[in-house]
């Protein structure tokens, strides 16, 4: 929640439509109408083949964290956009997440195990992506 609406938001938004360029990429924080509720978010997961995250400081807030677990369970394959010591955006394989705060709901109520680096995919599906 720490990045929505913001210039990193963007910025990452511009670079999984470019990585991802020949899949539909939908951004839940403009694509989906909040409800009060996370079940549109959690079935827009299940319709996907991938789900791409945000990290902020390491952390993820619990509406990524329940949205990354649904796709894991729906053997959906996770990824995370990170940045490299020099500050360039890059894809990680995610496999499990841990809950770290599980007071703190909007920014590190949990944290990613990186599986590795991801290599270039193009799949021409959907691709959810979860910040």
């Amino acid at each position: 929640m720490k990045i929505y609406d913001s210039v990193a938001e963007s910025e990452e938004f511009k670079f999984i439509k470019d990585y991802f360029k020949d899949s539909d990429v939908i951004n839940p924080n403009g694509d989906i109408k909040w409800g009060g509720t996370m079940k549109p978010y959690l079935a827009a997961v299940e319709r996907s083949n991938m789900v791409v995250m945000s990290e902020y400081k390491g952390h993820v807030g619990r509406g990524v964290y329940e949205e990354a677990l649904v796709a894991l369970e729906h053997n959906i394959p996770v990824r995370c956009i990170r940045r490299d010591k020099n500050g360039q955006l890059l894809v990680v394989n995610i496999n499990d997440l841990r809950k770290a705060d599980r007071n703190d709901w909007a920014i590190k109520y949990a944290k990613v195990k990186e599986e590795e680096k991801d290599s270039k995919e193009s799949s021409g599906n959907s691709t959810s992506t979860s910040r």
